[in-house]
């Protein structure tokens, strides 16, 4: 950034000045308050340049409101820092959402000069506030992917893990990679109507494999990936059994294979809770509405 200061008469430049300039935007998952931080430090100068200063406005146009630092004004010089903080909250509509914009506006006067036009920075596309999810007001970065991480050397969910990475592997559309997100289906009442149709009465819970046995279906009920949500009935899904041994996870497979395009694993009826509990949190953690993306990672 560049402050220009030019002769009135004859247009000769008499001074020069150059900025660094820098932003940082703080959100909340649990509040609809954000935070911004701008950094305009004077980098260098020549010629006349007595008096110069610099103002930092911050006004909020679609979304939103300032709360406090709306102006900061300094007196610049080489090596100068000029720090401005601003609160602003999100309006959010009740039980809904909205996309927050707000301008950083600079402007460099000088005396005996003509103020400079003010040089205005929007904020970032991307930035999203909603009541939706949870008991308080949110805000993410919806450019940045949600994740949903399951460790295999975690007991509380491997069993399930270990099915979701064979499903990952195997089925054809790799649902929760890189290349094909899952999406969340937020409503209850489609989420039970897809879990009873996946796991429907030719799923067959045994002893012989968990107890208490359960069925575990993936894509998840709570996603527009379900294989109800894809027109297909419990029968057409693969059917596997997770075990491990010697610290290392397998997977029986019991009838489909690699045409299918989901799963019902028989999982621990414990372990299939403890991953709809994460998938929840992670719903509210990560501000994740419906339709919205997310990758389900599974590590070792």
């Amino acid at each position: 950034m560049t402050y220009t200061l030019v002769h009135p008469t004859s247009g000769a430049v008499v001074g020069v000045a150059s900025f660094r300039y820098s932003q940082e935007i703080e959100l909340s998952a649990s509040s609809a308050g954000i935070s911004s931080d701008v950094e305009l430090v004077m980098t260098g100068g020549t010629g006349v340049l007595l008096g110069l200063t610099a103002t930092v406005t911050v006004s909020c146009g679609t979304g939103c409101v300032v709360d406090s630092g709306a102006l900061h004004s300094e007196p610049m010089s080489t090596g100068s820092t000029l720090e401005a903080g601003t609160d602003v909250s999100a309006t959010i509509p009740g039980g809904g959402r909205v996309s927050p914009r707000f301008t950083t506006s600079i402007t460099f006067t000088q005396p005996g000069a003509v103020p400079t036009q003010p040089a205005s920075i929007v904020s970032a596309s991307g930035l999203r506030c909603d009541s939706e999810v949870g008991q308080s007001a949110g805000c993410v970065f919806t450019q940045a992917l949600p994740q949903v991480v399951l460790s295999l050397s975690d007991p509380a969910v491997a069993q399930a893990a270990a099915g979701y990475a064979w499903a990952q592997q195997t089925l054809t559309d790799h649902w929760g990679t890189g290349g094909n997100s899952l999406r969340r289906e937020a409503d209850p009442t489609v989420q039970a109507s897809n879990r009873g149709i996946v796991c429907d009465a030719t799923f067959v819970r045994s002893t012989s494999y968990n107890t208490p046995d359960s069925c575990d279906e993936f894509a998840f009920a709570s996603t527009k990936q379900s294989g109800a949500q894809l027109g297909l009935a419990g029968s057409a899904c693969a059917e596997i059994y997770p075990f491990q041994v010697n610290g290392s996870w397998y997977a029986q497979v019991i009838s489909g294979g690699a045409s299918s395009r989901c799963v019902r694993a028989h999982v621990q009826s414990t372990v299939n809770s403890n991953v709809g509990a994460r998938l929840a949190n992670m719903a509210i953690s990560q501000r994740v509405l419906d339709n919205d993306p997310y990758q389900l990672v599974i590590t070792t």
